[in-house]
């Protein structure tokens, strides 16, 4: 890692994300393609378990589906497998149950907050934010009952 620069006791994740992109170029990232724990942990050094391993993976990942529509989809003690379109239909319903749910629980704590020990600025910021909850749930409920278009 001659290019890596240490910060705040951290190794930048770049270093191991361009060489996961080595081993891994996008030409043999095609549909189906099951790329197993086993495969990775000896190129990035690390065991799966481990944040580092965490870390870079889910920045190569996202790198992956902003740069060429690739995504991987995790299987369960097995490692990642590259998802058809059907299969991210299914990740991107997976990240919305989460957002409503993570948008729900928020809520929970908002209902629970005492206005009369909070300042003004507080009780705004407040108010702000439970209008945002209840519009984006609002949201995301609507888009539950859409049909998905025919394409």
């Amino acid at each position: 890692m001659p290019d890596a620069k240490i910060t705040r006791r951290q190794v930048p994740v770049e270093v191991d994300v361009k060489i996961l992109r080595e081993r891994f170029p996008r030409s043999e990232l095609f549909i189906g393609r099951i790329i197993t724990y086993e495969e990775i942990e000896p190129v990035l050094k690390c065991t799966r378990r481990s944040y580092r391993f965490q870390t870079v993976i889910g920045v190569w990942r996202h790198a992956l589906l902003v740069e060429s529509n690739i995504a991987l989809m995790t299987m369960v003690n097995v490692g990642y497998k590259v998802a058809d379109d059907h299969q991210k239909i299914s990740i991107g319903d997976n990240y919305r149950t989460q957002s409503m749910r993570r948008l729900k629980r928020s809520a929970e704590h908002y209902n629970a907050v005492n206005c009369n020990n909070l300042t003004e600025d507080e009780r705004k910021l407040l108010a702000s934010n439970v209008r945002s909850n209840s519009s984006i749930l609002t949201a995301l409920a609507m888009t539950r009952e859409l049909p998905r278009p025919e394409i």
